[in-house]
């Protein structure tokens, strides 16, 4: 299902943000020599076809291969993605594979890399962007001024609870590639409050 992308349009209502306001969230791209150049323009493509205000990565934009990445050009597409607001993306388990992060950063300066950073987006939107839980399972969901409207993303679905707790808004997360491997899926059901989909957790929506 790689090859034909799902997309979902979720509304939200809140009185935290006058202006309408709307964010693209796409997460695991994993760019690789299976998901080359040409994957990488579609979906470049694709995103600055639609009038969005930010763009945010939810992780794993690379499958560990950061050296194919860079003589394939894939990057330099991504580099010219352009919103409003900002292109913003966290890093996800396999960035960290056999790559240095901070050297995909480097390729991909059109990007603001959010790791365990909060970033105002204008129009009284934050974003918390988390580090890779599975390589930094110890960091806590940080503290938020309920007064803005708090949009956490985390690669792995795995701090719903905490950000709940702690007076966010939205949790988008990826990961789990719900719905897309068999049996896979039925595994990933098991381990994740929410493997894939949107739900209301108390105030907060999460979306994987």
């Amino acid at each position: 299902r790689a090859l034909v992308p799902v997309y979902r349009h979720i509304s939200i209502k809140t009185n935290k943000v006058t202006a309408d306001t709307t964010i693209a969230f796409l997460s695991d791209t994993h760019f690789s020599p299976l998901l080359s150049h040409w994957f990488v323009k579609g979906m470049v493509r694709r995103l600055q076809s639609v009038s969005v205000d930010a763009i945010v990565f939810g992780g794993d934009l690379i499958d560990a291969h950061l050296d194919f990445v860079r003589r394939d050009g894939s990057y330099a597409y991504v580099n010219s993605l352009r919103a409003p607001l900002g292109v913003y993306a966290v890093y996800g388990n396999h960035d960290y594979f056999d790559s240095d992060v901070s050297e995909m950063a480097r390729l991909l300066p059109a990007v603001r890399f959010l790791a365990d950073e909060q970033y105002a987006i204008g129009r009284n939107i934050v974003l918390t962007g988390m580090r890779d839980y599975i390589h930094y399972p110890d960091h806590a969901m940080p503290a938020v001024s309920t007064s803005a409207f708090n949009i956490a993303v985390d690669h792995e679905p795995l701090r719903m609870t905490p950000a709940v707790r702690r007076g966010y808004d939205v949790y988008l997360s990826g990961h789990t590639h719900g719905g897309q491997f068999f049996p896979e899926n039925i595994v990933t059901r098991r381990m994740y409050t929410l493997c894939y989909g949107a739900r209301r957790f108390g105030h907060m929506l999460a979306v994987v």
